[in-house]
């Protein structure tokens, strides 16, 4: 079994964006922060796409970073879904992280 550190939480990552999903269609939401949610679910979607099956080096830090990010934003999602403005730092910031991952990687594996 990969140390934990290796790769992607793609589980916990998922459900983070169901519930942007599911936030993104709430008509309890302000209309303005429906469209934000609907975007960052989307982006965090591509995002999982091109790291779900990345293996990166034991112990490497921005994937700890990332891991933890996932699960406080599914914890900032789950917990209170009225709070849209912390969720959606939450999710700039995972968002933040992932692109940084996600650039790691193309320049890694040689993609253009």
């Amino acid at each position: 079994m990969p140390d934990a550190g290796d790769v992607i939480d793609a589980p916990a990552l998922t459900a983070a964006i169901q519930r942007c999903f599911a936030l993104s269609m709430d008509s309890s939401v302000p209309a303005h922060a429906q469209a934000e949610l609907m975007s960052a679910a989307k982006r965090l979607r591509g995002y999982l796409l091109n790291l779900v099956s990345a293996r990166f080096a034991a112990r490497t830090p921005e994937v700890r970073a990332a891991n933890l990010a996932i699960t406080a934003a599914n914890d900032a999602l789950a917990a209170d879904m009225k709070k849209v403005k912390t969720v959606a730092a939450a999710v700039s910031k995972l968002a933040a992280l992932l692109k940084k991952l996600d650039a790691a990687l193309v320049a890694a594996a040689g993609f253009a």
